[in-house]
């Protein structure tokens, strides 16, 4: 099975870093590698914790509606629709996801992780496998109060 971390980052540096995704994989990686004091200040400063109830509670509601099997072990949830099987680790700044393929997860849990936050970035085990988890919406992006006129 392959392993992916998903990182729920903070709206304000989402928003400048979602064109930027290799910066943000690259300091993820240094973090997981050293953990040193500047970068777990940094990692704390960027990423939100991980709400473990209610997460797991609209996990639980939204595999209902699509037909996916749901067992659950304290922060381990385990999905199965069909022969796909997906286990989900809850932890306190991250989230793995345990899949036989990428497109499994695609299909099972990716679509309930991005309606329940679309600033959750991924990073999978092989190499430049980075990315965040749903597009973001162009108006919530570029927001400003500046007015575009011309004068023709």
């Amino acid at each position: 099975m392959k392993k992916y971390k998903l990182y729920w980052i903070q709206k304000e540096v989402a928003n400048y870093f979602y064109h930027k995704g290799d910066i943000l994989y690259r300091f993820l990686l240094e973090y997981l590698q050293s953990k040193s004091y500047h970068t777990i200040i940094q990692y704390d400063y960027i990423t939100k914790e991980m709400p473990h109830s209610d997460l797991i509670m609209y996990i639980k509601e939204k595999c209902k509606l699509h037909n996916i099997e749901v067992i659950q072990k304290e922060q381990t949830i385990q999905l199965q629709q069909k022969e796909t099987i997906i286990n989900v680790m809850i932890n306190d700044t991250n989230i793995e996801i345990f899949s036989r393929t990428i497109h499994c997860a695609e299909k099972v849990i990716f679509p309930i992780l991005r309606t329940f936050e679309p600033s959750l970035f991924i990073v999978g085990e092989a190499k430049n496998e980075y990315g965040w988890i749903a597009p973001f919406r162009h108006e919530e992006r570029f927001k400003t109060n500046e007015k575009l006129y011309s004068m023709y």
